[in-house]
């Protein structure tokens, strides 16, 4: 008993030789050696220290890689400088008259108020005042007046300033004069809305107020702020494709204004922004034509960047953020909801112009809340300071020039139709606001160092420092646990003496042991040579003359099925045609496709696009669809342009690798009005206008023709007006109007559905033939058979 307890080892030579079993059989480099007896002490101690060495390496390498993945995770990068203009909404325009108080209109209002006679003169001085109310600094009012207008007010049922203050400020039909939007003459009060700013009541065109109106609340309760769900998007760009229009700011003697200056201001703004003052503006002044050139930059996100904390991506979306009255989150609705609550707090009401607002009681006047609002101009400053407003993931941002000129009948030429029937005075202005081009700027923010990066990188710096992978991580678990119990229950009771061999065991013929493995090898040798038989001839047993004999045929007998690899299924079409600015996709169906990789190659520069489901270029236009329970790869092309056109080959990674090419053709809708553009027809003679629509895609569903910015009706009572459509890869449409008369002149649009406008401009001469001008019936069609058509319908009608 005592022998066999000197025999079993003890804890600390069990941890050692588990410790041993680990560092000779590990992935880890260099801790082998540690434990060798074949190298001297210095040797074992020169290789502890490499180890340790790249194990401190590695260390500091993780902390750098971890540092930077919390750090800074995100980056931006251009998507697409060529985006349509249809891929961001025509900017909010906000018109503000610095001239916040009318004296007209504060007479008017005067005489409609029942006012004792004492009062009267009191009550005139005290309402420019009222200007307190909008513009807050810290200028000195007479507080006895204002309280003087106040009783006159309320004595008269006038109990809100934003009321009083309605009256006696310029609406907007005074304002706004005339508007033109797209070419067309549109009434005004269909484009601007009435809203309430920091400066006071303006005039907004494509503002979406997504917010509770506390101001209209009536017996059915709260209204939306806005009946418009959706903003204004517009292809055109130009300042006659944009926003035109005649204003009148109404100059007065005496300003009552805190910029000291006259005119209007106008505020370019996110549709779904309050316009405050973190809105852009422009000072327009009065005998002067302002020309607004406006560019738009879009950022959109990826959905990995949105999986990331607020913290980390340092921006919100705007379904996330909560706001008090605000429905949808913007770091400008946010900074207008923390001055109402900071305002609130401080006087216990809030201004006017915030009509979102259930605190909005400024109607209960009293001396200390109208000295409380005066004296808020010097801290109101400090308040985003402490406001917690992240900004916003995708956002929309406008940068404006503008330029101006005089204006006057010489200047205004080129626009002479816009103000034929308008009277231009010295306070008139002619604003325009335009995109400044047809493409805009589509910014993308992406993660830069994902988890799987992460990982990655981890797994890099290890393997660099000591050449371990996951698998060393699974051994050290392994020899630390599971190992080392096995050794402290078998190794720590096994007598040495038992583990020693049986000397009749030794004994064992060595040359026995050889003739059975050469037995077992020649065995494994024939087995091999049968199976490659079996496979080369491709059936499970060999066709014999008695086979051929044999009644059954040749579909049963059941052949050796041979993985034939994965191949292209080459019945999708190879040539696919997109739109300028419209998604579009290749579609690759590849079968037996096993674990293979798929990639997207451009040919025009043998750029590499994607890898699997991967984006590899920085190109993030470029997206690879694929969904697991399909064989499809499908490369996803997002605002395609003209130099995206070429050959895209889909290639799987075997050995060799395998490709399917695929054309590419983008092209942008082109809509030609022959004659153009102007056409001159004698009187009485028959009139054809042709409208040709080439490279698109597919014919458009739908042309309709205007005459002077009106649809033409073919069932008039003026009769013989008919149009002819072809559709086809090239698409026509021939207008046919006979007897041409006089009133049949003007501007004839051809509006192909999906395709720009194109017009043309008819003269009905009336006997006159001017020189070098093109009379009707002389037009020269390009197309032999349109031509053909046309001259049959034509001559069939007859004059």
């Amino acid at each position: 008993m005592i022998d066999g307890r000197k025999n079993r080892k003890d804890f600390t030579s069990i941890v050692y030789e588990t410790f041993k079993d680990f560092a000779e059989n590990t992935s880890i480099h260099g801790l082998k050696y540690a434990v060798r007896r074949d190298i001297v002490i210095y040797e074992k101690v020169f290789w502890v220290f490499v180890v340790l060495t790249g194990l401190g390496g590695a260390g500091y390498m993780t902390v750098l890689f971890w540092s930077r993945y919390t750090s800074n995770p995100t980056r931006t990068s251009i998507l697409t400088a060529y985006a349509p203009n249809t891929a961001v909404p025509f900017p909010a325009v906000t018109i503000c008259n610095i001239n916040r108080i009318m004296a007209d209109q504060v007479e008017d209002f005067t005489e409609k108020l029942t006012i004792r006679a004492e009062d009267v003169e009191t009550v005139r001085r005290a309402f420019p005042q009222l200007l307190a109310f909008v513009a807050i600094d810290t200028k000195v009012y007479n507080m006895s007046e204002l309280l003087v207008l106040h009783n006159v007010l309320v004595e008269n049922n006038y109990n809100d300033i934003g009321v009083v203050m309605k009256k006696i400020t310029q609406p907007c039909k005074d304002m706004i004069l005339k508007c033109e939007w797209e070419f067309e003459t549109v009434p005004c009060e269909q484009l601007f809305q009435e809203t309430l700013t920091t400066d006071g009541n303006c005039c907004s065109f494509n503002y979406i107020r997504e917010y509770i109106d506390m101001s209209r609340i009536s017996e059915q309760g709260p209204s939306v702020g806005s009946s418009r769900r959706r903003p204004i998007y517009t292809p055109f760009n130009g300042f006659n494709g944009g926003l035109k229009l005649h204003l009148d700011p109404e100059i007065q003697a005496v300003q009552y204004s805190s910029l000291h200056s006259s005119g209007l201001k106008v505020m370019v703004h996110s549709p779904w922004d309050y316009p405050g003052s973190g809105s852009i503006y422009k000072i327009v002044s009065a005998g002067r034509q302002s020309y607004l050139q406006v560019s738009a930059s879009k950022i959109v996100c990826s959905s990995d960047f949105r999986q990331l904390s607020i913290q980390q991506r340092q921006c919100a979306y705007s379904d996330e953020v909560k706001l008090r009255y605000f429905k949808l989150y913007s770091d400008t609705n946010c900074l207008t909801e923390c001055e109402e609550k900071y305002l609130y707090a401080k006087c216990g009401c809030v201004p006017f112009y915030y009509p979102f607002s259930s605190q909005s009681d400024f109607g209960k006047w009293s001396r200390t809340k109208i000295n409380l609002i005066l004296t808020l101009g010097t801290t109101l400053v400090n308040i985003t300071k402490a406001c917690d407003c992240p900004s916003q993931c995708e956002d929309i941002f406008y940068n404006v020039l503008s330029s101006t000129a005089a204006l006057g009948r010489e200047e205004a030429a080129p626009t002479s139709d816009f103000f034929e029937d308008q009277n231009v005075t010295g306070n008139s202005i002619a604003l325009y606001v335009y995109f400044q081009g047809l493409k805009q700027t589509i910014l993308y923010k992406d993660i830069i160092t994902s988890t799987i990066y992460l990982l990655s990188s981890f797994g890099g710096v290890y393997s660099l420092f000591l050449g371990c992978s996951f698998i060393s991580v699974v051994e050290i678990v392994y020899y630390s646990t599971f190992r080392l119990l096995v050794n402290m229950k078998l190794i720590g009771r096994i007598d040495k003496a038992d583990a020693r061999p049986r000397k009749d065991e030794a004994k064992q013929p060595v040359d026995e042991l050889q003739k059975g493995g050469n037995m077992v090898q020649e065995g494994f040798l024939i087995k091999i040579a049968i199976v490659s038989m079996f496979i080369s001839t491709g059936w499970s047993r060999p066709k014999t003359k008695d086979d051929s004999d044999s009644p059954e045929t040749e579909a049963e007998i059941e052949p050796l099925i041979i993985d034939r690899g994965p191949y292209f299924d080459k019945t999708a079409s190879k040539n696919v045609t997109a739109l300028v600015g419209k998604t579009t996709y290749l579609n690759c169906r590849i079968r037996n496709l096993g674990n293979r990789t798929v990639s997207w190659i451009r040919h025009r520069d043998l750029h590499l696009l994607t890898v699997g489901r991967s984006t590899y270029t920085s190109d993030q236009r470029f997206t690879s669809i694929h969904n697991p329970m399909t064989e499809e790869w499908t490369l996803q092309v997002r605002y395609p342009q003209r130099r995206d056109s070429g050959i895209y080959e889909c290639q799987v990674g075997t050995t060799p690798p395998i490709g399917f090419s695929m054309s590419l053709s983008v092209v942008e809708p082109i809509t030609t009005l022959l004659g153009g553009p102007e056409m001159y027809i004698n009187k009485g003679s028959t009139m054809n206008l042709t409208c040709i629509v080439k490279h698109s895609p597919e014919p458009p569903p739908t042309i309709y023709w205007t005459h002077n910015s009106e649809e033409i009706n073919y069932d008039s009572p003026r009769g013989g007006v008919s149009v002819i459509t072809e559709k086809g890869d090239i698409t026509f449409s021939y207008l046919l109007v006979q007897r041409a008369k006089d009133s049949d002149s003007g501007k004839y649009t051809c509006n192909p559905s999906n395709a720009n406008p194109k017009t043309v401009i008819v003269h009905v001469l009336n006997g006159e033939h001017p020189a070098a001008m093109q009379h009707g019936g002389q037009l020269r069609l390009e197309y032999p058979f349109s031509a053909c058509l046309l001259s049959v319908l034509v001559a069939v009608a007859g004059p």
